[in-house]
């Protein structure tokens, strides 16, 4: 190490240097001879000196200074910056970029980075050497002050001021007048009685940030994190760097557990960003809880809406304040948490909402940021599979949030939180669209963050374990380790997937009660194979295609590539539609022939006579072929309960195929009920209805026009037993 930077080390302490972000604007330096400043507006030397040296850790070879300038001094700033560029001027520089910086801190005393601003660029002339100074010149230094302006905006703290604000504007706002005038109307009462009801509802539904609960909370969380997680891998952090601070964010994650919203703005904060406000239950403002949530953020609302025109009105008008003031917002879009461990379909409710708002102000940017987590436990999931199975879900108490403290005790193994490229929204080109563009934007979110999905050691180890329950370590090991590779190098996939350790793997899903060794054998027992099949569920959409490309060559008579290919290309629409896969029908094509390519380099393909395939056999083969078995078997599941009547109603269809998902779990020893949440059925049967495989008419739901027969092609992909349980199940209703 040399000596400066034996210096610059001790100057910040042993502490490592905050980074500079976004990085790009010093990454793509300008012409040779321009002259390029960091521009601080604090002349504080301690802050020169840690600017100094994070500049010499991320960027040694840099040619860039560091300038300390009173900018924003209206009687000092001009003439030294005019200073400044006649200087340049006459070393022979054609341009000077100027580049704001502003320390960000997420704890007092704690500088988490310095966040660059907009450069700007002063193209150096003869004018700058006048008595007078030059247009160019004044319309720069204002451009300069606007760029500090916009910094100094950030803080990553939130503003403890910023309720009472909110509440005051939103009860002046015309459709907040009108309905409030009509519910006085209707109740009889003067229009200030109904006011002070509305205000108090907002009371109910604002969220009350302090900062100092904020700065209160940091370190427990820390301390809750290091607790619950051995390790928290961050992806995606240069996608929120690199958006503008004039764009309001819309942070929108997948839900899995009551973890989520703790760890996303946990996440947020220690890396200096502003926390948003969280839209949340009603059912979470319990006593103590909930006052301290709404000091962190969260906005409560109700479940439904529909019928209080006025609540619909005051949320709505809420929502729009914290748009026009450009404040952060997140919510879960599946409106719940997953009972299943797939994306449930989209509420546009919010959304909806968010886009109406951005209608009346288009000049407001939002961009939508899809999050996504991976878990390798999940504390929930027992509970989930008990609801899955008829019980009802036990209210949120006091109670009930503080017998939770004991999962302190627990290890929850690795966390992976990944952050997808944001999508940047317009306004909808008319209120009529609005909800047509939600949909879209839905499904665009969902799509994202299943792209972003990662195998970790619990997604494989419930993979290669609920294919065969009791096995012994080797096998176990040469599956995982194989599925490993396997998963690694999948054409195509949005995320990279690391390489794990077999043995350590076990190891650490044995000490967190997920598996069981026994000498030399692995076993899972009932409880650990309903946590597992959950974590096998978030990963199945990345395996889908491939396992069934094996099935189709295994159970077809002639499994000839045009045949599989014909046959997949007629199913995948529904594929993508239900499980959001990225990719379009006009890209399929190619996708399968490097999937069969993949497949074939793996070992689990192998051609046979007169260009057919044929399956190895390779113990991944048998495992991928079940997996897409489960998928065959969930739409004979509705499409069978349909052609066993003539008409069925949708009410008796789901209840139907909730009942027959129930006895095949009896009968086929499965260790959940997989196809008996209520919402993913109604989603299927949707799906069902809007490729025609079903139709709706006024007696109820029958088989559609396209195609008939495609229940038995459908039945000829599964085992003889599989069937005949399912079949025996209808005919039982029958």
């Amino acid at each position: 190490m040399s000596i400066r930077q034996r210096l610059l080390n001790a100057i910040s302490f042993g502490k490592p240097a905050p980074a500079i972000r976004p990085a790009a604007l010093l990454q793509q330096p300008a012409a040779s001879s321009t002259a390029t400043y960091l521009l601080l507006d604090d002349a504080a030397p301690h802050l020169q000196r840690m600017l100094l040296s994070s500049m010499q850790r991320q960027f040694p070879e840099s040619a860039i200074q560091i300038l300390a300038l009173k900018i924003l001094a209206p009687e000092t700033g001009l003439s030294s910056l005019e200073q400044l560029l006649t200087h340049h001027r006459q070393q022979k520089n054609t341009a000077v970029r100027l580049i704001p910086v502003k320390p960000i801190y997420t704890e007092p005393g704690h500088i988490n980075r310095f966040q660059l601003g907009q450069p700007v660029i002063f193209q150096l002339s003869a004018e700058i050497t006048q008595t007078t100074v030059s247009p160019n010149l004044e319309r720069g230094y204002q451009n300069l002050q606007d760029h500090f302006a916009n910094l100094n905006k950030y803080h990553p703290l939130p503003d403890s001021n910023t309720n009472a604000g909110i509440i005051h504007a939103v009860l002046k706002l015309e459709p907040v007048r009108i309905q409030l005038l009509q519910r006085a109307k209707l109740q009889q009462c003067s229009p200030k009685q109904m006011e002070q009801q509305a205000e108090a509802t907002l009371l109910g539904i604002a969220a009350r940030p302090n900062s100092s609960t904020v700065r209160c909370f940091t370190p427990l969380l820390n301390w809750v994190w290091q607790r619950l997680a051995k390790q928290i891998d961050i992806t995606g952090m240069e996608h929120l760097l690199a958006l503008p601070q004039d764009v309001q964010r819309i942070y929108i994650p997948c839900h899995r557990s009551h973890l989520d919203y703790l760890l996303l703005n946990w996440v947020l904060h220690k890396n200096g960003f502003k926390l948003p406000f969280v839209a949340a239950g009603d059912n979470l403002n319990i006593p103590v809880i909930g006052h301290l949530l709404q000091q962190a953020g969260a906005v409560f609302m109700r479940r439904q809406f529909q019928g209080d025109d006025l609540y619909s009105s005051l949320f709505q008008g809420y929502l729009n304040e914290l748009t026009e003031s450009q404040l952060p917002f997140e919510f879960f879009i599946e409106g719940g948490r997953s009972r299943t461990g797939h994306l449930l379909p989209a509420r546009l409710g919010l959304l909806s909402m968010l886009l109406s708002n951005q209608l009346r102000r288009p000049h407001q940017r939002m961009a939508l940021i899809p999050v996504w987590f991976g878990y390798e436990q999940i504390p929930e999931v027992p509970a989930y599979i008990s609801q899955l199975q008829g019980e009802k879900k036990q209210p949120e108490t006091l109670r009930g949030v503080l017998k939770s403290a004991k999962l302190l005790k627990r290890n929850l193994g690795n966390i992976q939180v990944a952050f997808a490229p944001p999508i940047r929204v317009s306004p909808p080109e008319s209120k009529q669209l609005t909800r047509h563009k939600a949909g879209l934007l839905a499904t665009e979110v969902l799509t994202r963050i299943n792209q972003l999905t990662q195998f970790n050691e619990g997604s494989l180890l419930a993979l290669v374990l609920l294919d065969q329950p009791q096995q012994t370590k080797q096998q176990v090991i040469a599956r995982f380790s194989a599925l490993n590779q396997l998963v690694q190098h999948l054409p195509d996939n949005g995320s990279p997937h690391p390489l794990f350790n077999a043995t350590e793997a076990i190891r650490n899903a044995d000490a967190r009660g997920q598996l069981s060794v026994n000498q030399q054998h692995v076993t899972i027992d009932h409880k650990q194979s309903t946590e597992l099949w959950y974590l096998r569920n978030t990963v199945e959409h990345c395996l889908l295609l491939p396992a069934l490309y094996l099935l189709l060559c295994q159970r077809l008579e002639r499994p000839h590539a045009l045949c599989i290919n014909r046959l997949m290309r007629l199913t995948y629409p529904l594929l993508k539609a239900e499980y959001y896969l990225p990719w379009t029908e006009q890209q399929l094509t190619t996708l399968l022939h490097k999937q069969r390519q993949h497949l074939l380099d793996q070992g689990l393909l192998a051609a046979a006579k007169h260009q057919h395939w044929r399956c190895t056999a390779h113990p991944l083969v048998a495992l991928l072929q079940r997996l897409a078995e489960g998928v065959v078997l969930r739409y004979l599941l509705v499409l069978k309960s349909v052609s066993a009547a003539t008409y069925i109603d949708r009410e008796t269809l789901l209840e139907s195929c909730q009942t027959l998902g129930l006895q095949l779990q009896r009968n086929t020893g499965h260790p959940v009920a997989p196809y008996a949440d209520r919402r993913a059925l109604e989603h299927l049967i949707n799906l069902l209805l809007r490729f025609d495989l079903l139709e709706e008419q006024p007696p109820g739901i029958r088989l559609g026009t396209l195609p008939r027969d495609l229940p038995k092609h459908m039945s000829q992909l599964l085992p003889a037993h599989l069937m005949q349980s399912l079949e025996s199940r209808v005919g039982l209703r029958d």
